[in-house]
């Protein structure tokens, strides 16, 4: 069974040595967030582990921008192998969750296109899993 994306965030900060576990946190409490987001305050950071810390990514941003945020926040702060990790456990985490609804998705008969549209406008699925996906439904559907 394929990690969730809060597992993945939390296993790559595990991975952090503690010298870059705290770059990482000090470049978070700076990071320069979207709009309707806030900054997660550096009093909240400074003795938090990984753990806690991933908590805080989650309530502060959710899970896909918190996920967003910890792959740009690791690439600023240099840590390429933990963030190429990160990336593919959550890319491996994204196909398992189509795979796994992906016959449910085909059997219905309500509009899959519409659903396929907005799990993608969610981010939820890549423009490739999107197009997959379509192109699946559309061949049934002949």
């Amino acid at each position: 069974m394929a990690m969730s994306q809060e597992d993945i965030v939390l296993t790559a900060l595990r991975k952090l040595d503690e010298e870059t576990f705290l770059r990482f946190k000090a470049r978070l409490s700076k990071w320069n967030v979207k709009k309707k987001f806030e900054q997660i305050p550096t009093l909240l950071l400074e003795d938090a582990g990984p753990k806690t810390v991933a908590d805080l990514i989650w309530e502060f941003y959710g899970i896909n921008y918190g996920f967003t945020v910890t792959q740009a926040v690791l690439d600023a702060i240099n840590a390429k192998r933990v963030r190429g990790e990160l990336l593919k456990d959550g890319e491996g985490g994204r196909k398992s969750l189509v795979e796994e609804h992906r016959l449910d998705l085909m059997n219905r008969k309500t509009r899959v296109d519409l659903i396929l549209y907005y799990l993608h406008h969610l981010s939820l699925l890549t423009d490739k899993q999107y197009h997959d996906l379509l192109e699946i439904h559309c061949q049934m559907l002949v």
